[in-house]
């Protein structure tokens, strides 16, 4: 799988964690032919509780698909990825993040 970045996205800094979410989106876009654009890393200014300044957090743009694959996607996004990863489908992307404090309760240990 190919991922295209949108200009101006910085991936530097991106959090370990991520590499599931780049995996499984991948997975599922190769298997229904779609593009993976990433269109948010860390850069730009979110909301205080963002978790992209940090590298925990991506957008992908839905801007190519067609009615309902984004829906698929998200399904099969958190179907795959363990319940501490939060996958939303706002209106034109859809945000995954890994989500720090749900991580911690799951008792989720960062190896190296």
């Amino acid at each position: 799988m190919r991922y295209k970045v949108k200009k101006g996205v910085v991936l530097s800094g991106l959090q370990y964690e991520m590499r599931a979410v780049l995996k499984a989106i991948g997975k599922v876009c190769d298997e229904l032919g779609l593009p993976v654009e990433i269109t948010s890393g860390i850069e730009g200014s979110h909301s205080c509780a963002s978790y992209h300044p940090y590298g925990y957090a991506l957008d992908f743009s839905i801007r190519e698909f067609s009615h309902g694959e984004p829906e698929v996607v998200v399904a099969y996004l958190k179907q795959e990825l363990p319940s501490y990863y939060d996958v939303v489908l706002e209106h034109d992307h859809i945000h995954v993040e890994f989500d720090v404090n749900k991580s911690q309760k799951f008792g989720y240990r960062k190896e190296f």
